[in-house]
């Protein structure tokens, strides 16, 4: 598995056929980032999430 060398990583995700309603919920969507980021070896330095309101 590769090293992350860069201050910053864009990260696209193409989401389909998927519960919307969890695609609401913060909390589910950072548990999974950062799920994410450990299985890549990736450090969190830190966690922030802001909900848009339409």
């Amino acid at each position: 598995m590769r090293a992350l060398r860069s201050l910053l990583d864009l990260v696209l995700i193409d989401l389909y056929e998927c519960e919307h309603e969890k695609l609401l919920d913060s909390e589910v969507i950072k548990e999974g980032m950062l799920t994410a980021a450990q299985l890549m070896g990736a450090e969190v330095v830190a966690v922030s999430f802001h909900t848009f309101e339409p």
